[in-house]
């Protein structure tokens, strides 16, 4: 699981990330050492520099990649405000 990167097959994050147009968002957990936050920002970054409607998100937990499943809550409402985002952009 650790060794997942976005990149892998495709050259690099800007080209993986390339057909991405549609509203999104990205979760980072300053603590999560297999999915770091800054890994997350750089994503952001990247799909910024195209103009995607975006929204980048930092957890403050100090439970690593965990967090994901402990601050599930706090997820869940992320989750939602950009499904709503989504369902505002596809009107």
């Amino acid at each position: 699981m650790d060794l997942h990167d976005v990149a892998r097959g495709r050259g690099s994050r800007e080209r993986a990330m390339a057909p991405v147009t549609g509203p999104t968002m990205t979760v980072g957990i300053w603590s999560d050492m297999l999915y770091p936050a800054d890994r997350q920002r750089q994503i952001a970054e990247i799909l910024r520099t195209r103009d995607v409607p975006m929204d980048s998100v930092e957890i403050d937990s100090p439970q690593g990649h965990d967090a994901f499943l402990i601050n599930s809550d706090q997820l869940a409402e992320l989750i939602e405000q950009l499904l709503s985002t989504a369902a505002k952009a596809s009107l």
